[in-house]
This record gives structure tokens, C-alpha cells and sequence, in this order.
């Protein structure tokens, strides 16, 4: 397969703005591949960079424990590490102990994770059920020091945010301000605290009146890229919009150094086809 396609997913998850990877980990790294890259169901994905690694996260639906993680080195070849939520602590219904009250495939949609190096901790936010969005965190024990490697997991739920962040994307941005990308008929970017276990404000940034999937937060250099699935474009359905917006002394319009809207996004439409040379010529 070509591989412009695989370099266009390195700048986004973080290449760009990175070391190299080591010699040594690029051992274990493809030249080339072949769709699907994954013969399994790991639906809903959110990729990122930490050090030589890549993480995956992905949805699980019906199944517990939920949201596993997989590493790479080459967004080719990936292996199951550990699961961010290992029990569905979203109440009794998960349990499944009653045929009438119970919560079969209403279980992870959509969720995200990164990894946080001023505090050395892998964060994971999933909405559940349109309700609430859960947090669970576990430490890297060392994971940026370490070229990303984690020794071992301890995942630990961190209670609920009240707003739900549907098919939401986490952003760590370079000053440490966490930032939540969200929605399903409008787009939504909130500020979350320092800690990230609550809210400091949201704001709508993007309407439509079709459906919005799978919102996904990258920055690369001095531009914000937000990605999207709109699936009622006319002609095509199922095509892809980026949102972006070029900016110097702030990335996000809601953060204190720039009071302005973020509502100034232009949006672009591609299909599937093209998505890879739009995303290489813009980068």
C-alpha cells in the first residue's frame, strides 16, 4: 500500500512534533501494509504518540472489560496491552443479572485517551448511555521518560463529568489545558479543570443538520485540526469534514490569552478516497 498514506497518520498522532523513533524500536516497524491492518473489531479508534509508541483505544459496546488498548510502532503491527475501563461501573443494568433491567450494547461508544506527561497519567473519557462521561485514569509509571513503554496498568475510576462528550477527542495542549472535543448535531470544544476530573466551560463551535460522528482534536505546529464523520452531505454520503483554524497565541479560542470565538472554522468535505492527499497537503 502506499506509503504517504501511513507517513499522513504519523504527522497527526504526534510525529511531527516529536522525536524520531530509535533504531532499534524501528526493527519492529512495516514499510508496507495491507488492508485491514487488524483482522478484528476495534471500532471507533483514537490513536496518539507517546515517545517511540503509538496507543490505540477503541470502543467495546456489549463487552467488559471495556476500551482496550493496543500499542505499535508502526501503526501496522499492534498488540492488546490492557483495557482503561476493566469493569463497566455505569451501574446495576451492566451486570446483566435481569432479563428485563439490563443494558446489552449500551455499553463504550466512542470514547478517548491520552496521556498527560506533567503528571505522568493516562486519562480515558467515555459517555455512556448519553448520560454522564466517565473518567478513568491510570499512571505511565514513567511512560514519557521511558519512550512511551509502560510497565504495567492500574486503571482507576475517577468519577463523572455531567455533560456528556459524545464521540468526544482529547487535547493536551502545550501548556498542560486540557480541552474536550464533542457532539452529535453541534460541535462542542469544553475546557476541562487542571486535573481533568470536571468542566471549567464548553462552547459550541460548529452546527449542521445532519449527524456528526467521531470528533478527533490534533494540533499540528500552529494549527488545530478537528476532525469529523458528517454523514448527510449531499450528493455523497459518508464523507469526511476537517475544521481548522490557524492560530498564534492560543490554540483554542475559549482559553484566557485569546477571547474570541472559536465559531471563525472553515470546513471542508472529502470523501474517503481523498482523505489521505487533502490531509498531506494541508499538513
Amino acid at each position: 500500500m502506499r506509503s504517504d498514506i501511513l507517513a499522513c497518520l504519523l504527522v497527526l498522532c504526534g510525529v511531527g512534533n516529536s522525536t524520531p523513533i530509535r533504531d532499534d524500536a524501528k526493527q519492529n516497524t512495516a514499510d508496507s501494509f495491507n488492508n485491514p491492518v487488524i483482522w478484528e473489531d476495534y471500532p471507533d479508534l483514537d490513536v496518539f504518540r507517546v515517545g517511540d509508541v503509538f496507543y490505540y483505544s477503541s470502543s467495546t459496546f456489549a463487552f467488559s472489560p471495556g476500551a482496550p488498548v493496543l500499542k505499535s510502532y508502526d501503526l501496522v503491527n499492534w498488540t492488546p496491552v490492557s483495557h482503561s475501563v476493566p469493569t463497566l461501573n455505569f451501574g446495576s443494568s451492566y451486570n446483566l443479572n435481569s432479563g428485563t433491567s439490563r443494558a446489552y450494547v449500551k455499553g463504550i461508544w466512542a470514547s478517548t485517551l491520552r496521556y498527560r506527561e506533567s503528571t505522568d497519567t493516562f486519562y480515558w473519557y467515555g459517555c455512556v448511555s448519553s448520560g454522564e462521561t466517565y473518567i478513568w485514569t491510570s499512571p505511565g509509571y514513567g511512560a514519557a521518560a521511558n519512550n512511551g513503554e509502560v510497565s504495567h496498568w492500574n486503571w482507576t475510576s475517577r468519577g463523572t463529568i455531567k455533560t456528556c462528550y459524545y464521540d468526544n477527542g482529547l487535547l493536551i495542549d502545550d501548556d498542560d489545558t486540557m480541552y474536550m472535543t464533542y457532539g452529535h448535531g453541534a460541535l462542542s470544544v469544553a475546557q476541562l479543570s487542571k486535573d481533568g476530573l470536571s468542566q471549567v466551560k464548553t462552547q459550541q463551535v460548529y452546527k449542521t443538520s445532519g449527524s456528526i460522528e467521531g470528533s478527533r482534536m490534533y494540533k499540528v505546529s500552529l494549527a488545530l485540526f478537528l476532525f469529523i464523520l458528517y454523514d448527510q452531505l449531499t450528493p455523497s454520503k459518508d464523507q469526511w469534514h476537517i475544521l481548522h483554524r490557524i492560530y498564534a497565541a492560543c490554540t483554542l479560542g475559549i482559553c484566557s490569552q485569546v477571547r474570541q470565538s472559536l465559531g471563525s472554522l472553515r470546513a471542508e468535505a472529502f470523501g474517503r478516497k481523498d482523505i489521505w492527499s487533502i490531509t498531506k497537503c494541508w499538513i
